[in-house]
């Protein structure tokens, strides 16, 4: 299963249909399959989600279950908007100990030069207190998604024609 992990790809936007403004570059993963709705079909669609919007805005997000219980965190940084360039979104998340309690570390990095100089974009510390519907699943209501899943995804919607390259998803070694 996909725990602790770092999930990097380089895109290139070239068009977008004229959709929502939501739309985003989405790398996620510590759940299992995206289908059905709410318990009991959706309960395996949770994740830690790290988002690069199509204006250049980041955020992560945490779907509690499938297709719903979404949370999300505050807008990091804003790389502007990224049509028509190179641009590397990096994900990385990982289980550490915080006061003798499992939580879960989320980082969000970008290349948005393509020069293989990251930026760290924005971050999150899952320890509890964030999301109310993880009870839909029989979990805590703020559950701490602390398991792996066998599913790591790249995903994006709204956008007709993208390039992508050095895409990846690997294990790590969490830091503590």
């Amino acid at each position: 299963d996909w725990r602790d992990v770092e999930i990097t790809g380089y895109v290139k936007l070239k068009s977008v249909n004229s959709g929502s403004s939501n739309d985003n570059f989405v790398w996620y993963a510590r759940g299992g399959r995206h289908t059905g709705f709410g318990s009991p079909q959706g309960c395996e669609g949770v994740a830690y989600k790290g988002g690069l919007f199509y204006g250049g805005a980041t955020r992560w997000e945490k779907e509690q279950w499938h297709s719903g219980g979404y949370v999300f965190a505050e807008f990091g940084k804003n790389i502007g908007p990224i049509k028509g360039k190179w641009v590397g979104l990096k994900v990385i998340m990982y289980n550490i100990v915080q006061n003798g309690k499992t939580a879960v570390k989320l980082e969000l990095w970008v290349d948005k030069s393509n020069n293989n100089n990251w930026i760290k974009a924005t971050e999150k510390i899952d320890k509890g207190g964030w999301g109310n519907n993880g009870g839909e699943c029989g979990g805590k209501r703020d559950q701490i998604i602390t398991w792996g899943g066998p599913i790591a995804a790249f995903r994006w919607d709204g956008a007709t024609d993208v390039d992508i390259k050095k895409f990846s998803v690997r294990e790590i070694v969490p830091q503590q």
